[in-house]
């Protein structure tokens, strides 16, 4: 379902895409839709056809219509394997094994499935963009000629002007092009294993959306599979409707080569023809010469022959660049996940080398969020992590405005460090009753922000979870708040917050 603040319209340059047909407030609804199709997103994957949960063991059973479609018991009512579904795999001489060997074919083969049920869903299907001649030169080429195409054509289940007509080419250059990352609940568990993206789904209307760096939307999948799509930043009327196709914490060189390499195109947004990504020094290395001024990259096209000092001009080769992030990535590697000490001696390391901002520093800084909030809250700890948050806050606010989970869950970090902090100062008597109330209303009014981020997200998922967590402990602190500003002093305060890691 397209909202009314938006229409599918189309051009020479963007193709078919989405617009604003008026002024869209933040937090608006643009699009809720359901998955045409849903499957595995690379080999190896057994999943149940009817609710899409991940299955092991040695015996797994069968539709006991159809014979063929793997599920997770005989009895599983699942949505997912349509009537027209079980039809279409009795006819065919398709086996639940092809399965088993080969789980790249099932998208391809649920995709075939509306040839013949659903004439316009077909139609639609076939008008999104594929990129054949891109992608004809690419090994994924010849991957699917081998393991998709020549099997389908052995069982029948498509004729030889299908493969002259590169029908199965076209089908997988659409998935793999539109399709969106969904995180399975089997997976969803908490910030610090992370969900495990497995499977994916094609989305008609969604797959028409167009990129930027820095969207302008807010995008969900609820535990039905749904996609929702709020405005994330008040989008005027006549304006593109975007969303980041990668990821909002890597460099120009990083973002725009998994771009070409998935997407097969160029970016050319604001941020990525800007040398300094939007004054964020996101990509940027301090200079080894001056001491003082960041090296950044000279061309914006994409070719990053020659990057150049903004202060005493200095020019560094690519290759130089390069060579120095990969060494630095190998220590990041080679880190141990669970010690702080490691990460901080890292992170000190690498400062003297990289800007504050740098994608690789980024990621340290968020390790170690995660570990001090998984840690016993010590009063440096919670200093530490306090001070993580708040730099990190203003870089997301850029790379990612408005709407925003990176935010939200900063934002509760910060106030609950600050939180436990400041108990254990009132505990100490290193400040009175007045200080923490201050303390205590500045939380109150992070709780808030974190909410307003949050709120959009399932209730089911991690995210959807800690909006919960934030309205609990709102309640908490604005009860503590009624009961210290009655109190003639300060009682002992007690926490009963629980760990949420990033």
């Amino acid at each position: 379902m397209v909202t009314s603040f938006c229409e599918i319209t189309q051009d020479e340059k963007q193709g078919r895409y989405l617009k604003t047909t008026q002024n869209v407030p933040e937090g608006s609804l643009i699009l809720k839709e359901e998955p045409l199709v849903i499957g595995p997103e690379g080999v190896g994957v057994v999943f149940c056809f009817c609710c899409n949960k991940i299955l092991n063991g040695v015996k797994i059973p069968v539709c006991p219509k159809c014979k063929t479609a793997s599920v997770c018991n005989e009895n599983c009512e699942g949505i997912w394997h349509s009537d027209n579904e079980c039809d279409f795999f009795s006819k065919c001489s398709v086996q639940c094994g092809h399965f088993l060997v080969n789980s790249q074919i099932i998208l391809p083969l649920r995709c075939l499935v509306f040839r013949n049920s659903n004439n316009q869903k077909w139609d639609e299907l076939l008008k999104l963009e594929s990129h054949l001649e891109k992608r004809r030169k690419c090994p994924v080429w010849k991957d699917i000629a081998i393991n998709i195409e020549a099997l389908f054509l052995n069982l029948g289940i498509i004729s030889k002007v299908d493969v002259e007509n590169e029908l199965i080419q076209k089908i997988c250059g659409i998935l793999d092009i539109n399709s969106f990352e969904l995180r399975t609940n089997a997976f969803i568990d908490n910030y610090s294993s992370g969900p495990v993206h497995v499977l994916r789904g094609l989305y008609l209307k969604a797959a028409l959306i167009n990129h930027d760096c820095v969207g302008n939307t807010h995008l969900a999948i609820d535990d039905n599979y749904n996609l929702i799509i709020h405005a994330s930043i008040d989008i005027p009327v006549g304006a593109s409707v975007y969303f980041n196709y990668s990821n909002p914490l890597k460099g120009n060189n990083e973002r725009r080569l998994i771009l070409r390499q998935s997407k097969y195109f160029d970016c050319l947004c604001n941020r990525c023809l800007d040398p300094s990504e939007l004054k964020t020094e996101i990509s940027s290395l301090r200079c080894p010469r001056c001491k003082h001024g960041f090296v950044r990259p000279v061309n914006v096209d994409g070719s990053y022959n020659m990057w150049s000092c903004n202060t005493c001009q200095r020019d560094f080769s690519h290759s130089l660049v390069q060579s120095t992030i990969i060494e630095a990535r190998a220590l990041l590697n080679s880190l141990n996940i669970s010690d702080i000490a490691e990460h901080e001696e890292l992170l000190h390391k690498l400062l003297k080398t990289f800007s504050p901002n740098h994608f690789l520093l980024l990621e340290i800084k968020q390790n170690l969020i995660g570990l001090y909030t998984q840690s016993e809250p010590k009063v440096n700890k919670l200093r530490r992590k306090i001070e993580l948050c708040e730099e990190l806050l203003p870089l997301f606010r850029v790379v990612e405005p408005g709407l925003s989970r990176m935010q939200g869950i900063t934002l509760y970090e910060l106030q609950s460090a600050r939180v436990l902090l400041a108990e254990k100062r009132v505990k100490n008597k290193e400040i009175d009753e007045k200080a923490f109330i201050e303390v205590l209303k500045d939380a109150d009014s992070l709780l808030k922000q974190s909410i307003k981020h949050l709120l959009y997200e399932p209730k089911c998922s991690p995210e959807g979870r800690l909006c919960l967590e934030c309205l609990g402990e709102l309640k908490r602190i604005r009860s503590l708040m009624t009961e210290l500003e009655l109190s003639p002093c300060c009682n002992e305060v007690k926490s009963h917050r629980k760990k949420v890691s990033f």
